[in-house]
C-alpha cells in the first residue's frame, strides 16, 4: 500500500532543515522525497492548485500551461517506486482553505492508497517573535504584535479533510528532540531510516541586536535612499552577514503580547486540547524585552562599535555611543553595499571569452568573425554605458537583456556627506520580454 506523507511546515519549526536534509538524499525503496523542483514543495503545489494569482494574462494560456507542467511533473514523480512518498511545504500551513485541501487530497488519492499529515506546532509567543523576524528579513515593516498563529483556522481543516486519525501534530520543543534535532525527531515519528551524517541543520535566527539594526535600516532611510531595488539574493546576503552579530534572543514583553493572547485564548485552548499538552513556556521578561518601537531603536555602544568596525577605520573614527536611527540606517546601507560588493567577487570576463562561449553555444553565430563580434559587443556596451551616464536617477531597460537601476546614494566620506551614483543591474528572462 503506497502512502503519501504531507509535512505541513509551520514557519520556524525546522521545516527548512527537514527539506534540505531530505532533498536529493531520501530516495530508497521505502521512502522517496518528492523531486518536483526545489526542496520546498509549497510553491509548486500552489501553482498546481491555482492558488497563486499568475502575473501573465490568463487569456494567453500561459498560467494554465505552467500549472499543467507542474502537475505532470508531480504525477510522474508520484508514480515512481517507493512505499512512502513525502511532500513538504510551509505554504500548506497558511490557512489555504477546505476547497484547496480537498483538491489536494483527491489528486493524491488517484496515485496513493493512504495519506498521513505531519506537522509541528510552535507556542504562540515564540511564533509571534519568529514571524516578526522572518517578515523583517524580507521587507520593511513596523513593529506589530498581531502575528498570532490562529491555530484552529490553520490546522482544523486538515482534520476535516484527511481525518483526525491521519493527522499527527506535535509540539515544537527542541529540548525534547534527540540531540535537539528536529530532523531526527521527524524521522523517529515516521520510522524513517536516515543517517545522522546527512542531516543539514539550518538556523537563520538573528540576535536581538542584529534585528534592531535591520529594523532601523528597513524603516529609517530617507525615501531616495530606500528606493534602491536590491535583489532577493542581495537582501539575503545582508541578513546572512548580520548573523555575525551575536547577542541576546529577540523577546516580546509579556505586557505587549498579553492582550493578543487573551483575545485568541480559544485558539490556544483548542490547540492544547488537540496536542494533549500545554503550550505555555517558562518565561521571565528581561530588561531588553521589546515593548515598543523605542526599545528596538536603542543601541548598545559595543554594537554600534561592531557596526563601525565592519565598515573600516574611517567609521571607527566617527563612532559615537549615542547615534540616532537615521545615521545607523545610513551606516547599514553602507554595510549592505559593501557586502554586495564583497560577494560579487570582482570576477573578470574578457569580451573574447564571451564571444567564444556565445559562438560555441549558438551555432547561428559561428559564421560571424571573432573580431567583428567583439567590435559589436564593445559598441553595444558603450551605448549602454553612455545611456546610464546620461541619467542621474531612474531605469534603463534593454529588451532581452535586463534593466539598469540608477540611484543617487548619500553616505559619509571623510566626515563629509556626499552622494554617489550607483548602477544596479537586474537580468530578465527572455520569455518575460
Amino acid at each position: 500500500m503506497k502512502r503519501c506523507v504531507i509535512h505541513i511546515g509551520m514557519h520556524k519549526t525546522g521545516s527548512t532543515s527537514i527539506q534540505l536534509s531530505f532533498f536529493n538524499q531520501l530516495n530508497n525503496s521505502e521512502w522517496k522525497y518528492a523531486n518536483i523542483g526545489s526542496s520546498n514543495h509549497g510553491p509548486t503545489l500552489q501553482r498546481i492548485l491555482h492558488e497563486e494569482l499568475p502575473r501573465q494574462n490568463k487569456a494567453d494560456g500561459s498560467a494554465n500551461a505552467n500549472s499543467n507542467e507542474a502537475l505532470n511533473k508531480l504525477i510522474k514523480d508520484l508514480e515512481q517506486e517507493g512505499e512512502n512518498y513525502l511532500l513538504s511545504g510551509e505554504w500548506l500551513s497558511t490557512n489555504i482553505g477546505l476547497p484547496t485541501l480537498t483538491a489536494l487530497r483527491d489528486l493524491l488519492l488517484l496515485h496513493v492508497e493512504k495519506i498521513t499529515v505531519m506537522g509541528y506546532v510552535r507556542s504562540p509567543r515564540s511564533f509571534m517573535e519568529s514571524s516578526f523576524q522572518e517578515r523583517l528579513k524580507r521587507s520593511a515593516l513596523k513593529l506589530d504584535f498581531k502575528y498570532f498563529p490562529r491555530y484552529r483556522l490553520r490546522l482544523e481543516p486538515f482534520d476535516i479533510v484527511f481525518g483526525k486519525e491521519n493527522v499527527m501534530l506535535a509540539k515544537f520543543n527542541p529540548a525534547t528532540f534527540k540531540k535537539g534535532c528536529v530532523v531526527q525527531d521527524f524521522c523517529h515519528r515516521l520510522d524513517i531510516e536516515f543517517p545522522e551524517t546527512l542531516v543539514k541543520r539550518r538556523n537563520e535566527s538573528l540576535s536581538r541586536e542584529a534585528i534592531a539594526f535591520l529594523y532601523t535600516y528597513r524603516n529609517f532611510l530617507n525615501k531616495q535612499e530606500a528606493d534602491i531595488n536590491f535583489s532577493i539574493r542581495e537582501n539575503e546576503a545582508l541578513v546572512n552577514y548580520l548573523t555575525k552579530l551575536k547577542g541576546s534572543k529577540l523577546r516580546f514583553a509579556t505586557e505587549a503580547i498579553n492582550p493578543i493572547l487573551t483575545k485568541n485564548q480559544t485558539h490556544i485552548e483548542w490547540m492544547e486540547a488537540r496536542l494533549g499538552e500545554s503550550l505555555e513556556e517558562p518565561y521571565e521578561d528581561s530588561a531588553d524585552a521589546i515593548r515598543s518601537e523605542d526599545d528596538l531603536l536603542r543601541y548598545k555602544p559595543e554594537d554600534l562599535m561592531w557596526l563601525a568596525e565592519q565598515l573600516g577605520s574611517k567609521y571607527i573614527d566617527k563612532y559615537q555611543s549615542n547615534m540616532k536611527p537615521k545615521q545607523v540606517a545610513r551606516w547599514m546601507l553602507a554595510l549592505h553595499l559593501k557586502v554586495i560588493e564583497k560577494n560579487s567577487g570582482h570576477q573578470k570576463m574578457s569580451l573574447k571569452k564571451l564571444v567564444r562561449n556565445a559562438k560555441k553555444n549558438t551555432p547561428e553565430l559561428e559564421a560571424i568573425p571573432e573580431a567583428q563580434a567583439i567590435a559589436l559587443l564593445t559598441n553595444v556596451f558603450q551605448q549602454i554605458s553612455k545611456k546610464t551616464e546620461d541619467i542621474n536617477e531612474g531605469r534603463v531597460r534593454v529588451s532581452g537583456l535586463g534593466r539598469f537601476q540608477i540611484n543617487q546614494v548619500k553616505h559619509d566620506k571623510d566626515g563629509q556627506k556626499t552622494t554617489t551614483k550607483r548602477v544596479f543591474f537586474q537580468s530578465l528572462k527572455i520569455k518575460d520580454e
